[in-house]
C-alpha cells in the first residue's frame, strides 16, 4: 500500500527528524547493567517482569501477565507508596514471593532479574522511561499513547530499533478477534469504496471544580511524579479525582497539557488505531480541528468538546469527543469506529461488529450487546511475552504505535495552533508552520532530559 514504509525507511526518516528536533539532549546518571542483547529469555523460561506505574491500569496488566504462567513479577515501582504496596501485596499473595518495591524506576532498571517492564505511568513519563529501559537491555510493554509529543515518539522508535528491543504498545484491539474479523471484512472490499470514517468517544466525565493547591497526600513523591513537567504545587485535579459512578480514583492529570493530551490522546489512540488499521494507512496528510471547553466549568485545560477532520489519501476521517453528554453517534455506544462505503457501512466497538448494507448488499458481523465489552488485555500481553521469547515483532510494534499516537497529537496541534496542520512524511515533521511546531516537542525540567 502506498502509505506503508519499510522499517529501514521509517528509521532513517524518524532518526533524522528526532535529531532535527533537538533530541540529542543528555540525561541524568544512568548506568546500564546489561548489554542491549542481554535479557533474552529462552522459550522455556519465565520472564522476570518489572511493573513501573502501579495504578489501576498497571496492576491490571501485571495480573494479565501472571495469568499467562509465562512470567513472574519480580519488582514493582511507583512514586505513590500506597499503590506500590498494593501491587506488591497482590504479587506476594499470588506467587508466595514478594517482589522488590522500588520508588525510583531507574533503580528498577538496574536489576538483572528484570527481563521486561510494563510501563503504565502518566503520559509525560512514557518516552524517558521507555528509552532508558531499552538502553538498559529491557523489553517494554508501553501503555498508549506512547509519548507526550511527536518528537518523543520519533526518539522512541529510534531507541527501540537501535537497541534491538521488543516493544508492544498497549492498543489491545489488535489482539481482539472481533476487531480482527471486522478489519478483515473492511479489507475484503465488500464495503466498496470507503469515503468516510468516523471515530468517537462520548461520555460524561467528572466536573473537577476549581480546587486550591495544597499538600500532596502522604506517601506521594510529587516532585518525582512531575518529573520532566514544569514544577508546580500539588493540586488534586492535576493528579486524581474520585469518579462518582464507580467510587474509584481516576487520573484527571489526563486533562492538562503538561502531562497528557486530553480525551483525544486518552481514548483517541484506541479508536484512531482501528481507523488506520482498516484503511491500511500511515500518517494523515493533514488535520483541522475545532472545539473548546464549552460546557464543563472546571479547571481542565484540554477541550471538553472536540472535532478533528483528518485528510487521508482518498478518505476523510472525523474524530469527535464530548465529555458532557452520553448521547452518542450510535445510540448506546459511547465509543466506536464506523467505516462508510458505497456498498455498506461497518460499525465496530469492544462489544462486537456489524455491517449495514446498502441496497442489495449482505449483512455480516458479530453484533455485541450494549455494555458487554470483551477483554483483550490477556491476549495482548500474551502476544508480547511470546514476541519477547521468540525475538520477533509483536502485533502492535513501536512504529504502528507511533503513527497512531502522532495522528492524535497532530489533531491536538491543529486545535491548539488554530491552523490546518500538514504532515511531511518524508521528513517526519510539520512543514512551514512555526506556531504548530511549538507543540511538536517540549521543554524538560532539570535534571530530566530525553535520553540520547
Amino acid at each position: 500500500m502506498k502509505e506503508e514504509l519499510t522499517r529501514r525507511d521509517f528509521l532513517r526518516r524518524s532518526g533524522a527528524a528526532a535529531a532535527g528536533a533537538g533530541l540529542a539532549a543528555g540525561v541524568g546518571p544512568m548506568v546500564s547493567t546489561r548489554s542491549a542483547a542481554a535479557g533474552v529469555a529462552s522459550p522455556d523460561e519465565r520472564l522476570g517482569i518489572g511493573l513501573i506505574g502501579c495504578g489501576g491500569r498497571g496492576q491490571r496488566m501485571m495480573r494479565m501477565a501472571l495469568r499467562t504462567r509465562q512470567a513472574d513479577c519480580v519488582a514493582v515501582c511507583d512514586v505513590q507508596q500506597e499503590d506500590m504496596d498494593e501491587a506488591a501485596t497482590f504479587v506476594r499473595k499470588r506467587s508466595g514471593k514478594a517482589p522488590q518495591a522500588i520508588g525510583d524506576f531507574r533503580k528498577l532498571l538496574e536489576l538483572k532479574e528484570v527481563d521486561a517492564v510494563i510501563i503504565a505511568t502518566p503520559d509525560h513519563w512514557h518516552a524517558i522511561q521507555t528509552i532508558m529501559a531499552c538502553q538498559a537491555g529491557k523489553d517494554v510493554y508501553i501503555e498508549k499513547p506512547i509519548s507526550h509529543n511527536i518528537a518523543e515518539g520519533l526518539a522512541m522508535v529510534k531507541a527501540v530499533r537501535d537497541n534491538k528491543r521488543i516493544v508492544q504498545v498497549g492498543l489491545m484491539q489488535r489482539s481482539g478477534k472481533d476487531f480482527q474479523d471486522a478489519i478483515n471484512y473492511v479489507h475484503s472490499g465488500k464495503l466498496g469504496k470507503i469515503g468516510l470514517v468516523r471515530a468517537w468517544f462520548i461520555k460524561k466525565r467528572e466536573n473537577m471544580g476549581h480546587p486550591p493547591d495544597g499538600e500532596p497526600p502522604p506517601g506521594l513523591d510529587w516532585d518525582l511524579w512531575l518529573g520532566p513537567a514544569p514544577k508546580r504545587p500539588f493540586n488534586p485535579a492535576r493528579f486524581k479525582v474520585k469518579e462518582a459512578a464507580t467510587g474509584t480514583m481516576y487520573g484527571s492529570w489526563r486533562w492538562f497539557w503538561d502531562y497528557a493530551g486530553g480525551q483525544l490522546c486518552d481514548w483517541g489512540p484506541h479508536m484512531v488505531d482501528v481507523v488506520r488499521w482498516g484503511l491500511k494507512a500511515g500518517m494523515p496528510l493533514s488535520a483541522t480541528a475545532a472545539g473548546g471547553n464549552f460546557v464543563i466549568d472546571d479547571c481542565r485545560e484540554c477541550p471538553d468538546t472536540l472535532q478533528v477532520l483528518y485528510e487521508f489519501p482518498g478518505t476523510t476521517v472525523v474524530w469527535e469527543h464530548r465529555q458532557w453528554s452520553d448521547r452518542s453517534i450510535e445510540p448506546g455506544r459511547y465509543h466506536g469506529v464506523e467505516f462508510y462505503g458505497d456498498k455498506g457501512s461497518l460499525f465496530v466497538d469492544r462489544t462486537g461488529w456489524e455491517v449495514f448494507p446498502e441496497e442489495g448488499g449482505e449483512k455480516a458481523g458479530n453484533p455485541g450487546e450494549v455494555g458487554k465489552e470483551k477483554n483483550m488485555d490477556e491476549e495482548h500481553i500474551a502476544d508480547f511475552i511470546e514476541a519477547v521469547k521468540a525475538r520477533k515483532d509483536p502485533v502492535m510494534p513501536i512504529e504502528e504505535g507511533f503513527m497512531t499516537t502522532a495522528t492524535c497529537q497532530l489533531g491536538n496541534i491543529a486545535f491548539r495552533s488554530g491552523h490546518k496542520v500538514l504532515w511531511d512524511d518524508e521528513k517526519k515533521t510539520i512543514p512551514n508552520d512555526p506556531e504548530a511546531m511549538k507543540y511538536f516537542s517540549r521543554t524538560y525540567r532539570d535534571p530530566y532530559k530525553l535520553p540520547v
